[in-house]
């Protein structure tokens, strides 16, 4: 488990993507993360709906891949930010982004966001 809580990364894809099916895996330190399922034909060989197309699905699996990535870079970059700002946000808008980048924060290390 990472510090966050987390499965470790580097999150790796796997599975089979076709121009019509798409059964894509998420994998992170030798563990089962997440499935990315686009199209995929049943027994009866008819592909199944209520899916996403397999370019979303294809984007949907490599956006999860991301995401321990993504975690770091923004904690990094909102910790960095509060440094160098003495924790004063400046500029149109600063505050609200820095408050959605620490919202952001606390639904991806699923902690509860400070109450205002």
């Amino acid at each position: 488990m990472s510090k966050q809580g987390h499965t470790p990364g580097a999150w790796k894809i796997t599975g089979r993507i076709t121009e019509h099916s798409a059964s894509i895996s998420i994998y992170g330190d030798g563990v089962w993360i997440a499935d990315a399922l686009g199209p995929h034909s049943n027994r009866g060989g008819r592909y199944s709906s209520g899916f996403p197309s397999v370019s979303e699905a294809y984007c949907n699996a490599h956006l999860i891949v991301a995401a321990p990535d993504l975690l770091d870079a923004l904690q990094a970059l909102l910790g960095l930010c509060e440094c160098e700002c003495n924790g004063v946000w400046t500029g149109e808008g600063a505050w609200e982004e820095a408050k959605r980048a620490r919202e952001a924060i606390a639904k991806a290390a699923n902690k509860m966001p400070a109450l205002p």
